[in-house]
Formats: structure tokens, sequence, C-alpha cells
């Protein structure tokens, strides 16, 4: 009949697709947290440095290099684990 049912009751050719299936699904949520994980860091409301970055350091040199930033409402988005660490 194509179904394999062992002497405890398993479906094997059921979990050989149950299993197949949870494979896949990891692979696609690995692949697409893989595609984020290159841009951390979002800035927006910035004069000029409104931009995806995959640093802190460089999210804040972007903004730094632009002289007039008073009155903006910057927002920085952080989507992962991030280590700052202070060159000073």
């Amino acid at each position: 009949m194509g179904y394999t049912i062992s002497a405890i009751g398993i479906n094997y050719k059921y979990m050989k697709k149950r299993i197949h299936k949870l494979v896949l699904i990891f692979i696609f949520f690995a692949g697409a947290f893989a595609l984020n994980a290159a841009n951390e860091i979002t800035i927006s409301g910035s004069t000029g440095a409104n931009a995806s970055y995959s640093s802190l350091d460089a999210a804040f040199t972007a903004i730094n290099n632009n002289a007039n930033q008073s009155g903006n409402n910057i927002t920085i988005v952080i989507r992962a684990f991030v280590v700052f660490y202070n060159r000073s």
C-alpha cells in the first residue's frame, strides 16, 4: 500500500513527509533572517543619513557627518544584537 507501519504503529512515510516539511520551513526562515542580518540598523528622520547600516558605528558616523541635525526627530531601529565599541 505504500505505507510502512511498524510493530508499534508508526507510519514512517508520514513521518518522513512531516520532517521534510519542517526542514524546508526552517531553511526558509533561516534564509529570510540571513537576508536581513546584513542591514541591522535603520535610520530615519535625519538630514542626509536616512538608510540602513550594517554597524552601529557606521550609523552614528553617517549622522555626525551631516552637520545640521537640529530639529530632527531621528529614529534608530536596531533589529539584531549589536556590540558597540567606543574607540575614544
